[in-house]
């Protein structure tokens, strides 16, 4: 009832709501699709999560018929005053994603906020919006927009750049992958 409490009075029909999995864990198809039909945007982007169901989304499952998009992984461009932002959102962290070394911005759920301590102080541009992930927390909500995900990872860089802090912060794990800070200067 909070949640979707929360989603009716939070969320337009003009918004895009991203979901990182696990959302209607135990739940029968007939109560998702009411959930749905019951949220104010029908922008539903829907990254699955080890709890889902993988036949109510994919070959044509009926919740994944109510949904933009249905993945295991989405890589997005998001563009906010000229400037573009690239993200990776997929349920699980993933210590080297997509862009990572050109400013890709990485969020994930799954973790419940294990791992935010681990994250706080390394330079990766990933964090928790898990219910329980600190970001959460810290706004007192669950839906996270993009403007908060924005100054979460500007504070952590100091107001750098995304691109140039993941040409300058970031070694590879991978032997002769990556730029590291000599080369970047």
């Amino acid at each position: 009832k909070y949640i979707l409490d929360t989603i009716k009075s939070t969320l337009k029909p003009e918004d895009i709501l991203f979901t990182l999995g696990d959302d209607f864990w135990r739940m029968k198809l007939q109560d998702v699709k009411a959930v749905l039909e019951s949220f104010p945007t029908k922008n539903i982007h829907k990254i699955m999560g080890n709890h889902d169901k993988y036949g109510y989304y994919w070959c044509g499952g009926e919740i994944g018929k109510m949904c933009l998009s249905v993945s295991d992984l989405l890589d997005i461009v998001v563009r906010r005053e000229g400037k573009d932002y690239k993200l990776s959102l997929f349920h699980y962290p993933i210590y080297d994603f997509n862009h990572m070394y050109h400013g890709g911005l990485h969020l994930f759920g799954h973790v419940h906020g294990s791992l935010d301590e681990e994250f706080k102080d390394n330079p990766r541009l990933m964090v928790d919006i898990g219910f329980d992930g600190a970001l959460a927390k810290s706004l007192g909500t669950f839906l996270i927009s993009f403007d908060q995900i924005l100054e979460y990872f500007y504070n952590k860089t100091g107001g750098m750049d995304f691109d140039l802090w993941g040409r300058t912060h970031y070694k590879s794990s991978v032997k002769g992958y990556g730029v590291d800070k000599r080369e970047a200067d």
